[in-house]
């Protein structure tokens, strides 16, 4: 996926060379929020080779399912009302410990991958403007446990790449021709997959900041 996404930005660096002003870069970081996370983390405990549905299913769990979340990206803007960005999307760790009836777990979820998303962008006045996006992620999503039951030890770890859309809302507010400061609100939906990893949705919640190559 790093290659591709390399050759699509040199594809449309080429493509707009002439331009090369209308290129920005965003970094931003926030809290995230993985939003089926009990749920999420049974389905992959129940069908872990050391598990059974009956030892995990129901049984209350102490969780910990908010994290930092961050991301890099690099975006272009055609014109004021619509852009292209993508980059590098970080969705922090779900853990969750379990105790079940012949043992305990302790597991731990997380989510990264690289994003490309269209803009939608409504200038509100000279600093001020929203935008609506929508795009997709190419999500690695790592799931690892660990523990014991009646027969020892439980060790396990899985990863799935799955491409999955998000979609979200957000502010800027530029200080000067260069430098913007954001706010946004992204979805990421059905990251992993829901018999290894689990499968849900995280919501990303950030401040950053844009710099313009004027």
């Amino acid at each position: 996926m790093k290659i591709k996404f390399a050759i699509f930005l040199s594809s449309l660096y080429a493509a707009t060379g002439v331009h090369a002003n209308n290129f920005y870069t965003v970094g931003a970081v926030g809290q995230s929020h993985f939003k089926n996370a009990k749920s999420a983390a049974d389905d992959a405990l129940e069908t872990d080779s050391g598990l059974t549905a009956d030892g995990a299913a129901g049984v209350p769990g102490n969780f910990d399912n908010n994290d930092t979340g961050y991301k890099l990206q690099l975006g272009y803007a055609f014109n004021p009302n619509f852009a292209v960005e993508g980059g590098y999307v970080n969705l922090g760790e779900q853990n969750y410990r379990v105790d079940f009836s012949t043992g305990e777990g302790n597991a731990h979820v997380d989510g990264r991958g690289w994003n490309i998303d269209a803009l939608g962008i409504i200038p509100v006045n000279g600093e001020f403007s929203v935008f609506g996006k929508i795009g997709a992620i190419d999500a690695k999503v790592n799931y690892h446990l660990s523990g014991e039951d009646a027969d020892g030890a439980i060790s396990d770890s899985r990863e799935k790449y799955k491409w999955a859309p998000n979609y979200g809302v957000g502010a800027s507010y530029a200080m000067n021709d260069e430098t913007a400061v954001r706010l946004e609100l992204e979805r990421f939906a059905d990251i992993g997959k829901k018999s290894t990893t689990g499968e849900q949705n995280v919501d990303l919640v950030s401040v950053g900041v844009s710099y313009s190559f004027n």
